[in-house]
Protein backbone atom coordinates (compact mmCIF):
# COMPACT_ATOMS: atom_id res chain seq x y z
CA UNK A 1 0.00 0.00 0.00
CA UNK A 2 1.16 3.15 -0.66
CA UNK A 3 1.86 5.84 1.59
CA UNK A 4 1.42 8.84 -1.66
CA UNK A 5 -0.19 11.90 -0.34
CA UNK A 6 -2.34 14.12 -2.46
CA UNK A 7 -1.39 17.94 -3.10
CA UNK A 8 -2.34 20.58 -4.96
CA UNK A 9 0.28 23.19 -5.73
CA UNK A 10 -0.41 27.24 -5.88
CA UNK A 11 2.39 29.44 -6.84
CA UNK A 12 2.87 32.71 -4.96
CA UNK A 13 5.24 34.46 -7.61
CA UNK A 14 8.49 32.15 -7.74
CA UNK A 15 7.25 29.99 -4.36
CA UNK A 16 5.52 27.13 -4.66
CA UNK A 17 3.37 25.85 -1.74
CA UNK A 18 1.65 22.26 -1.76
CA UNK A 19 -2.34 22.20 -0.33
CA UNK A 20 -3.82 19.25 0.70
CA UNK A 21 -6.53 18.27 -2.14
CA UNK A 22 -8.85 17.64 -0.28
CA UNK A 23 -8.39 20.51 1.39
CA UNK A 24 -7.78 22.84 -2.16
CA UNK A 25 -11.92 23.22 -3.22
CA UNK A 26 -10.87 24.91 -6.36
CA UNK A 27 -9.48 28.55 -7.87
CA UNK A 28 -11.03 31.01 -9.29
CA UNK A 29 -10.65 34.48 -10.82
CA UNK A 30 -9.33 37.44 -8.93
CA UNK A 31 -13.38 38.74 -6.93
CA UNK A 32 -14.77 41.63 -9.16
CA UNK A 33 -15.56 42.90 -5.11
CA UNK A 34 -13.57 43.04 -2.59
CA UNK A 35 -15.33 44.25 0.73
CA UNK A 36 -13.39 45.94 3.71
CA UNK A 37 -13.39 44.36 6.81
CA UNK A 38 -12.60 46.37 10.60
CA UNK A 39 -9.74 43.48 11.12
CA UNK A 40 -8.60 44.21 7.41
CA UNK A 41 -4.82 44.61 7.48
CA UNK A 42 -1.84 42.66 7.51
CA UNK A 43 -2.75 39.09 5.90
CA UNK A 44 -6.23 40.22 5.75
CA UNK A 45 -7.31 41.60 2.20
CA UNK A 46 -11.19 41.45 3.02
CA UNK A 47 -14.04 39.93 2.20
CA UNK A 48 -15.44 38.97 -0.88
CA UNK A 49 -19.16 36.54 -2.37
CA UNK A 50 -18.50 33.25 -3.82
CA UNK A 51 -21.71 32.10 -5.02
CA UNK A 52 -23.96 34.64 -2.71
CA UNK A 53 -21.89 33.27 0.67
CA UNK A 54 -18.84 35.65 2.13
CA UNK A 55 -15.40 34.33 2.35
CA UNK A 56 -12.47 36.25 3.63
CA UNK A 57 -9.57 36.83 1.63
CA UNK A 58 -5.98 36.64 2.93
CA UNK A 59 -2.75 37.37 1.52
CA UNK A 60 -0.25 34.50 2.38
CA UNK A 61 2.78 36.29 1.46
CA UNK A 62 2.67 39.04 3.97
CA UNK A 63 2.15 36.09 7.08
CA UNK A 64 5.50 34.52 5.90
CA UNK A 65 7.18 37.94 6.26
CA UNK A 66 7.22 39.31 3.04
CA UNK A 67 5.96 42.94 3.17
CA UNK A 68 6.90 44.65 -0.28
CA UNK A 69 4.39 43.87 -2.55
CA UNK A 70 5.91 45.64 -5.25
CA UNK A 71 8.35 43.55 -5.45
CA UNK A 72 5.97 40.47 -6.15
CA UNK A 73 3.99 38.85 -8.99
CA UNK A 74 0.42 40.32 -8.90
CA UNK A 75 -1.64 37.64 -7.12
CA UNK A 76 -4.59 37.31 -9.78
CA UNK A 77 -6.50 34.41 -8.33
CA UNK A 78 -7.69 32.63 -5.72
CA UNK A 79 -7.43 29.64 -3.76
CA UNK A 80 -10.37 28.34 -2.12
CA UNK A 81 -9.60 26.23 0.97
CA UNK A 82 -11.73 23.80 3.20
CA UNK A 83 -9.74 22.66 6.32
CA UNK A 84 -11.74 20.75 8.71
CA UNK A 85 -15.26 23.07 8.13
CA UNK A 86 -13.78 26.65 7.74
CA UNK A 87 -13.14 28.31 4.85
CA UNK A 88 -10.94 30.92 3.53
CA UNK A 89 -9.79 32.20 -0.02
CA UNK A 90 -5.92 33.00 -0.79
CA UNK A 91 -4.32 35.36 -3.39
CA UNK A 92 -2.18 32.85 -5.61
CA UNK A 93 -0.28 33.72 -9.04
CA UNK A 94 -1.81 30.59 -10.50
CA UNK A 95 -1.55 27.07 -10.09
CA UNK A 96 1.25 24.82 -10.93
CA UNK A 97 0.33 21.07 -10.32
CA UNK A 98 -1.56 18.24 -8.94
CA UNK A 99 0.09 15.38 -7.24
CA UNK A 100 1.17 12.65 -5.23
CA UNK A 101 3.91 12.60 -2.93
CA UNK A 102 5.59 10.00 -1.22
CA UNK A 103 6.05 10.41 2.27
CA UNK A 104 9.65 9.54 2.31
CA UNK A 105 10.49 12.69 0.02
CA UNK A 106 8.72 15.16 2.73
CA UNK A 107 11.96 16.90 4.68
CA UNK A 108 11.00 18.43 7.39
CA UNK A 109 11.97 22.02 8.53
CA UNK A 110 13.22 23.21 12.57
CA UNK A 111 13.12 26.59 13.84
CA UNK A 112 10.77 28.78 15.23
CA UNK A 113 8.56 31.69 13.55
CA UNK A 114 5.26 31.85 12.01
CA UNK A 115 6.75 31.20 8.47
CA UNK A 116 7.97 27.74 9.87
CA UNK A 117 4.73 26.82 11.79
CA UNK A 118 3.38 27.38 8.02
CA UNK A 119 5.69 25.57 6.14
CA UNK A 120 6.91 22.90 8.26
CA UNK A 121 7.97 20.56 5.71
CA UNK A 122 9.55 20.68 2.44
CA UNK A 123 8.64 18.38 -0.58
CA UNK A 124 11.78 16.86 -2.71
CA UNK A 125 11.63 16.22 -6.12
CA UNK A 126 13.40 15.48 -9.13
CA UNK A 127 15.58 18.05 -10.76
CA UNK A 128 16.12 20.00 -7.61
CA UNK A 129 12.43 21.40 -7.17
CA UNK A 130 10.96 22.05 -4.06
CA UNK A 131 7.94 22.59 -2.87
CA UNK A 132 6.68 24.21 0.71
CA UNK A 133 3.81 22.10 2.25
CA UNK A 134 1.15 24.97 3.94
CA UNK A 135 -0.01 23.20 7.55
CA UNK A 136 -3.69 24.16 7.52
CA UNK A 137 -3.78 23.14 11.30
CA UNK A 138 -1.72 26.45 11.62
CA UNK A 139 -2.63 28.95 9.17
CA UNK A 140 -6.32 28.15 10.83
CA UNK A 141 -5.09 29.02 14.10
CA UNK A 142 -3.34 32.39 13.60
CA UNK A 143 -5.52 34.75 15.07
CA UNK A 144 -5.24 37.29 11.98
CA UNK A 145 -6.38 34.51 9.83
CA UNK A 146 -10.23 34.71 9.56
CA UNK A 147 -12.43 31.69 8.08
CA UNK A 148 -16.16 31.12 7.48
CA UNK A 149 -17.64 28.02 8.61
CA UNK A 150 -18.25 25.67 5.65
CA UNK A 151 -22.57 25.79 7.07
CA UNK A 152 -22.31 28.97 6.42
CA UNK A 153 -21.56 28.97 2.63
CA UNK A 154 -22.91 27.11 -0.32
CA UNK A 155 -20.63 24.23 -1.33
Amino acid sequence: MSDALAFGVIKLGTLEVAIEAQALEQVINWPTRLQPHPLQGGALLGMFSLRGKALPLIELRSLLGEHDASRHDPLEMVAIVNHQGRRLGIAVSGVSDVMKVEARNLCRLGGEGTAVALLPELVMLEHERMIYRLDLDALSGLPQVLTAHSGDVAH
